[in-house]
């Protein structure tokens, strides 16, 4: 079952610390849901209604542009590892563009003033909802039996 919550709090923060990536979704008004894998490594939890994430090129930039057409954003984590767990961060996010005042003063206070290759933008997400639900769907055994091969 699901349970909702305001904020992150102690567990989520550990939960979010062990994953190794997690997705991005966001939509305009119209046209495709755009849902992207991330590297955590990029994540960063500014407080516990903010968090941030240094976004790298790659296929296309429709997070961008669907946060400037509604600023909508999800990100999910998963375990891929027991014990199961899915988690929800829902609110409103904006890009904030490489080389502006905000994005060097998080690059330098988040990221050690390091930029990494591709970097093009920070995505701030303020978080309005926190959602857990129980991950028993995600094919654990899966993803371990084909990392031994």
């Amino acid at each position: 079952m699901a349970k909702q919550f305001s904020s992150l709090d102690p567990n989520h923060l550990g939960f979010i610390a062990r994953q190794h990536i997690f997705f991005t979704a966001s939509a305009a008004p119209t046209g495709s849901v755009n849902v992207s894998p991330k590297d955590t490594a990029a994540l960063r939890v500014l407080n516990a209604n903010c968090v941030a994430y240094l976004d790298l090129t790659g296929s296309g930039n429709e997070t961008a542009a669907h946060l400037r057409a509604q600023r909508r954003l999800t990100l999910m984590f998963c375990a891929f590892e027991s014990p199961p767990l899915i988690l929800r961060l829902y609110g409103r996010g904006r890009a904030l563009t490489r080389g502006s005042a905000e994005y060097t003063e998080l690059l330098r206070t988040q990221f050690g003033n390091e930029e990494r290759p591709g970097a093009r933008q920070i995505v701030v997400l303020d978080v309005d909802r926190v959602q857990t639900s129980c991950g028993y769907g995600v094919p654990c055994s899966i993803i371990r039996a084909s990392a031994t091969h």
